[in-house]
């Protein structure tokens, strides 16, 4: 067992009650779209309801792994932190960025669940069970060299926009991959034009990410479940 019971439920305790709230609080704000009208400058208004669907699906998802890990299944424990970290980081920018809507103690009680459950995690995992993942194929280097190249895109990107935000003294917001692009792809919906040229920038790193976590996730899971018996 990669977490030894007492330890596991109260991570799983903490990490559902995160995943609850979350899914009550994007399904309120799409049910709402002006939740953002007076926290946000109108030009984020649309991108940030990408925000709000990702979180939607990741946190039904978020609920679907933690139902298999109660079943014992420890190769889910994989998925579990890539999504609860996305749930941490997605509502630390909402917390920490200042977004003050009817739902800002909700952002904060989400990011506090969200670290005491990966904290947990971290503090009482069985390290011995993951020396079994050092022995799996997997392309380390090819995926490694792609995390530095987008990181080294988005860095670049990222510097020049707040460089010119810094010089035309205007705002400027942070957002992750997959979101911006389903904020794009919403822009139709509110008789905006879409912008393909805008969303393929972040859709494109999003999907390489996502077919590293799939790849990741079939190669290690046998590993994980072959240690565990």
């Amino acid at each position: 067992m990669l977490v030894d019971r007492a330890r596991r439920e109260r991570v799983l305790l903490l990490s559902g009650l995160s995943a609850l709230v979350s899914t009550l609080t994007a399904a309120a704000t799409l049910s709402d779209v002006h939740v953002y009208d007076d926290a946000l400058m109108e030009s984020l208004l649309v991108g940030t309801l990408g925000f709000d669907i990702m979180t939607l699906v990741v946190s039904v998802v978020l609920g679907g792994c933690l139902w298999a890990i109660h079943r014992r299944r420890d190769q889910y424990w994989m998925l579990w932190l890539g999504l609860q970290g996305y749930v941490l980081y997605t509502y630390a920018i909402f917390a920490f960025g200042l977004v003050y809507t009817r739902f800002y103690f909700l952002y904060i009680a989400i990011v506090a669940l969200s670290a005491y459950a990966l904290a947990g995690f971290a503090l009482h995992a069985d390290r011995r069970m993951l020396r079994a993942w050092r022995h799996v194929h997997l392309p380390r280097r090819t995926m490694g060299l792609g995390l530095i190249f987008m990181a080294g895109l988005f860095t670049f990107g990222w510097s020049t926009m707040l460089a010119e935000a810094i010089a035309q003294r205007e705002d400027i917001a942070a957002a992750i991959t997959l979101a911006v692009a389903a904020g794009e792809f919403l822009r139709p919906i509110f008789g905006e034009a879409l912008r393909v040229s805008l969303a393929t920038p972040y859709l494109l790193p999003g999907a390489a990410c996502l077919a590293f976590a799939v790849l990741a996730f079939r190669r290690v899971a046998p590993a994980i479940t072959h240690a565990k018996a």
